[in-house]
């Protein structure tokens, strides 16, 4: 395909983009004098967002570090088609990401693994694509679920939302998305297995139904990152912006 064709492929995308959606609108709005300046700005606005993030970002995958050392190390670090991949995949993910927290995280694992000059873990990769639809709320949730909503049932540790003294539907849908994203696992089976500690036994048919969420490894190490960012940003200071 030539260099035109691919222009003339471009162009008749965009003219399809721009007409057939809004016939039944009152085509005025097309004829606003000022119409390119508010598509403008609110790109601007937009891009703040991803400006903040990225500055967050840098700041937890440099550490200690300044920026000139920190790109270098990045430079070095990019050896081959893998780690180039990695890299812009997690810059990637730092622009997607909905949370300051989350978007940090993501930086901080990406810096320690430069650091290493080493290629990046399974349990990494799993818990940065988590983090990239993890809000602020969702982080506060997971933090909630996993300290104050555990019940110990066959030897696991379970999600029992019972416990939960927030709001429920809240914390369920934080569940859910963590559950998606392979920080729990769900079990049906636990009931089947011998459980020979009388209290699991009393409060198993009580708390399920059948299905269980489990606790998986992912979710200490998780913790472990939000706790460490936080404590790098000085996150919930005047300085720092909230959700």
């Amino acid at each position: 395909m030539s260099k035109k064709e691919l222009s003339d492929l471009k162009e008749k995308i965009e003219l399809y983009q721009h007409r057939p959606f809004f016939k039944s609108l009152d085509n005025s709005i097309f004829t606003i004098p000022y119409l390119s300046e508010l598509k403008d700005c609110a790109a601007a606005i937009a891009q703040v967002a991803n400006n903040t993030k990225l500055e967050y970002a840098w700041y937890c995958l440099s550490q200690d570090m300044d920026v000139e050392r920190s790109i270098n190390e990045i430079y070095n670090y990019v050896n081959d088609a893998d780690r180039a991949f990695y890299i812009s995949n997690e810059f990637r993910k730092i622009v997607l990401s909905v949370s300051l927290i989350s978007s940090s995280i993501i930086a901080y694992i990406m810096g320690n693994v430069v650091r290493e000059q080493r290629n990046c873990t399974h349990e990494e990769v799993i818990i940065s694509n988590a983090l990239v639809t993890m809000s602020d709320y969702d982080l506060d949730n997971f933090i909630y679920l996993i300290s104050e909503c555990t019940d110990k049932l066959a030897g696991r540790e379970v999600i029992e939302i019972s416990k939960c003294k927030k709001e429920q539907s809240s914390c369920y849908y934080t569940l859910q998305l963590c559950t998606s994203n392979g920080l729990f696992k769900t079990e049906s089976d636990i009931m089947g297995e011998d459980m020979d500690d009388p209290e699991d036994l009393a409060h198993a048919g009580a708390l399920y139904g059948g299905l269980y969420y489990v606790k998986t490894p992912y979710c200490a190490s998780l913790k472990k990152y939000i706790d460490k960012v936080k404590q790098l940003l000085q996150y919930g200071g005047s300085q720092n912006p909230g959700r």
